[in-house]
């Protein structure tokens, strides 16, 4: 099982859409993959996702309305296989938390799996309106898409490996 988070600042816009979004996504892969995602700050902790979030992920058919916003700890780092943080300064505030460099080196840019977006950020809706949080969450479904494919084809590979050395 491939166990996927992903991070932004307060974890009520950007990463709790992504959560939603890959876990409709992977409906059709029952037990490959644990999908899960937090914010970087104590801003938003325990609260529910932004309501403006939640109606543009209602309109596309994803439910994020019984999300709970919760802090990155470093023992993220241990229980996930791969940190997809949404931008820059996310990037920057994770530094902060002083992880190893192997547990760096779990930390990928969300939209590094999009060809055509490698180092790009999310952008972060919070300040905008409904036009905002429906852009940004049709960045979020491409970079999903994206990124499952692209962790479909690695487990492919890797099935392929393992009964090629049976």
């Amino acid at each position: 099982m491939k166990r996927i988070l992903f991070i932004c600042l307060g974890n009520i816009c950007r990463s709790p859409v992504a959560e939603g979004v890959m876990k409709k996504l992977t409906e059709t892969h029952p037990g490959l993959f644990h999908i899960e995602s937090r914010g970087t700050n104590r801003w938003h902790k325990g609260e529910g996702a932004d309501p403006r979030a939640v109606a543009s992920a209602e309109r596309a058919g994803v439910n994020i309305q019984s999300h709970i916003a919760k802090r990155l700890t470093l023992q993220d780092f241990e229980a996930f296989d791969l940190l997809y943080y949404m931008a820059a300064d996310v990037f920057d505030e994770i530094l902060e938390l002083n992880p190893s460099r192997q547990q760096l080196a779990k930390c990928v840019n969300f939209l590094d799996a999009v060809e055509d977006r490698v180092g790009e950020d999310v952008p972060d809706p919070y300040y905008g309106g409904r036009k905002e949080f429906d852009e940004t969450y049709g960045i979020i479904v491409e970079g999903c898409q994206a990124i499952l494919e692209d962790a479909l084809r690695s487990q492919t590979q890797s099935s392929i490996a393992d009964s090629e050395s049976t």
